[in-house]
């Protein structure tokens, strides 16, 4: 998680200094154009604080995702999906009742399946995509 926001954070330094100067010099129509990259790179940290960085299950048979933004506890019978990442570390996709959640890992990281495959055991009508067969 640190590696991303690190990355996230160098990408918003770098744009920022490439930016700032020809902002400065800018006219009024084009002071538009900027206030829209500002608002692309402030709604980029908005969703990216989103990500949870911890899963667990709760005693009432529930699921917990904590972010820096929120906590969402919700029902194991009211995810229908989980989407495993397509590359070697992404964002595992939780499909919720009301939303959809993301949480950045490692694919194929053993303690990541036997967390999924517990939560599969827990409710049998999850359905897994892009996650391994293998019980870890």
């Amino acid at each position: 998680m640190g590696i991303f926001y690190f990355l996230l954070a160098a990408w918003t330094a770098v744009s920022i200094w490439l930016l700032s100067d020809r902002a400065r010099q800018a006219t009024w129509a084009e002071a538009g154009q900027w206030g829209m990259i500002a608002f692309i790179i402030g709604y980029t940290w908005y969703f990216s604080l989103r990500i949870s960085y911890r899963a667990e299950l709760n005693r009432a048979g529930g699921l917990i995702l904590t972010s820096y933004r929120r906590k969402i506890v919700e029902d194991l019978t009211s995810i229908s999906l989980i989407e495993g990442p397509y590359l070697a570390i992404g964002f595992l996709r939780f499909r919720l009742a009301r939303e959809k959640a993301y949480m950045f890992c490692r694919a194929g990281d053993p303690e990541l399946l036997r967390f999924l495959w517990e939560i599969k055991a827990l409710n049998p009508h999850i359905e897994f995509k892009s996650i391994s067969p293998r019980r870890g």
